[in-house]
């Protein structure tokens, strides 16, 4: 039997664009290599659920820590859309539950910043095609990668720890 550790929270933002028919995707880059890995990676916008805490309010504060976003600059309430079991190294697993969201206006990256910068060093977006490139030269989170390709998909439910066909590929 795995040992459970606190649930996830993750955002998909998507960012509406002026110019282009198609909408890029909030990543934060971290600070620093996080333990277990070999270099800094970027990944979505989220966090752990502490303890008595709603899953939407752990949502909003994170958020608000690490790309200073209030409830105010989504076009709605956001949404939770899917939630992922992920089994870790040592029979360890938690639940992620992913919630989607749409700016209420076009932001310029530069315009965005971090509450936390002992955790995010940079705030950027991406299309879903130049993450797709990103993950072949490692330098986004593999789970990040999975929960967008899984809501590309339309699958609401899964395991974060197998890979996900997407175009005849594994991620």
């Amino acid at each position: 039997m795995s040992q459970k550790i606190k649930d996830g929270v993750l955002a998909i933002i998507e960012i509406p664009s002026v110019k282009y028919n198609v909408s890029d995707y909030l990543l934060v880059r971290d600070k620093t290599i996080r333990p277990g890995f070999d270099r800094i990676k970027s990944g979505l916008p989220g966090g752990g659920v502490e303890y008595g805490e709603k899953h939407i309010d752990a949502m909003y504060r994170e958020l608000y820590e690490e790309v200073a976003l209030n409830p105010s600059d989504f076009k709605a309430d956001l949404k939770l859309t899917t939630f992922h079991y992920k089994l870790r190294s040592g029979d360890i697993s938690n639940k992620n539950f992913v919630f989607t969201g749409v700016l209420s206006k076009p932001y310029r990256i530069s315009d965005l910043r971090t509450n936390d910068t002992l955790e995010v060093s940079i705030i950027h977006s991406k299309s879903l095609m130049e993450m797709l490139g990103m993950y072949k030269y490692d330098l986004i989170h593999e789970g990040s990668m999975r929960i967008l390709l899984l809501h590309e998909l339309c699958i609401r439910e899964g395991k974060l720890h197998e890979p996900v066909l997407y175009k005849g590929v594994y991620y």
